[in-house]
C-alpha cells in the first residue's frame, strides 16, 4: 500500500469509543471514515403551499499527503418531491479541509466548491468556491463545542444566471448521553447573503444519534427536526431529518 493511503487507512481507522464517534460524525474536521444516506422533508414553506422532500448523501474521506491530514466531504441532494414540481439533483457540495491537532482539539483551513451540474431548474448555473475554516474541541470530553464557516463565490458560468455570495456559519455543540447517545445543534446554521446583504436563513435544530454495533461495522441512526427563523418566502418552515450513518468499527 502506498505511505500516503496507508496513512489515511490508520487515521480513518483510529479506534475510539461509541460516545466519542457519535459526536464526531457531526464535526467537520473529525478524521473519521463514514458514508451517510438521509431523508430530508419540509412539510411548510414560508409563503407558498407544498412539501419538498429530499434524499441526501453525505461522505467523509480522510487521507494525507507527507504526514499533513486532510478531511474531504462530498454533500449530494437530490429532491425527489416537490410541489413546485422542481425535482432531480442539486448542485453538489464538495469540502475539502487540512486539519491541525492541538491539545484542546482541532481545527481546520481549506476551501469548498459547488460545481453547476445539477438539474437545469436547481442548479445555480454558476461554479461557487470560497475558503472554510473551522475548530472543534477534543471529543474526550463530555460536551463538544465549535465552529464552522464555509463561504461561497461565484467565479464563472452562464452571464445571465445570479452571482451567489454566500457565508455560512455553522455552530458545533454535542452532548454526550452514554451508551453511544447524543443530543446535537445537527444541521443547524446561519446563512448569511453578501450580494442581498441579508440573512437567508437562520436555522436552528436538534439531532439525536446513537451507535450500534452489526457485521463488524458500526451504524448511527439519527433523528432531527430544524426550525428556520428566517421568515423568508420558499424557506422551510420546520425540516425533519432521518438517516443512517455507516463507518468503520476500526482495530
Amino acid at each position: 500500500m502506498a505511505p500516503a493511503l496507508a496513512h489515511a487507512a490508520e487515521a480513518a481507522d483510529t479506534p475510539v469509543t461509541d460516545d466519542e464517534a457519535v459526536i464526531q460524525l457531526q464535526e467537520p474536521t473529525a478524521p473519521l471514515r463514514w458514508f451517510q444516506l438521509s431523508d430530508w422533508y419540509q412539510p411548510t414553506l414560508y409563503g407558498d403551499e407544498g412539501i419538498i422532500n429530499q434524499v441526501v448523501f453525505r461522505t467523509v474521506l480522510p487521507f494525507t499527503i507527507n504526514d499533513s491530514l486532510f478531511v474531504t466531504r462530498l454533500t449530494q441532494q437530490v429532491t425527489v418531491s416537490a410541489t413546485s414540481g422542481k425535482v432531480g439533483f442539486v448542485d453538489p457540495e464538495l469540502i475539502l479541509i487540512r486539519v491541525f491537532s492541538e491539545a484542546w482539539g482541532r481545527w481546520g483551513l481549506g476551501f469548498d466548491l459547488q460545481p453547476p451540474t445539477g438539474a437545469d431548474n436547481l442548479t445555480s448555473h454558476k461554479l461557487n468556491v470560497g475558503p472554510a475554516i473551522g475548530f472543534a474541541t477534543s471529543s474526550n470530553a463530555s460536551v463538544q463545542y465549535g465552529l464552522y464557516i464555509r463561504t461561497y463565490w461565484s467565479v464563472s458560468g452562464e452571464s445571465s444566471a445570479k452571482d451567489v455570495g454566500k457565508v455560512n456559519l455553522q455552530p458545533l455543540y454535542s452532548l454526550k448521553l452514554g451508551h453511544g447517545q447524543s443530543l446535537s445543534l445537527g444541521q443547524t446554521q446561519f446563512v448569511y447573503d453578501t450580494i442581498a446583504s441579508r440573512w437567508n436563513s437562520l436555522q436552528v435544530g436538534l439531532n439525536y444519534s446513537r451507535v450500534f454495533n452489526l457485521l463488524g461495522r458500526r451504524w448511527t441512526p439519527n433523528a432531527e427536526i430544524d426550525h428556520d427563523f428566517e421568515n423568508r418566502k420558499g424557506n422551510a418552515m420546520w425540516t425533519v431529518r432521518v438517516g443512517i450513518t455507516m463507518f468503520q468499527k476500526g482495530p
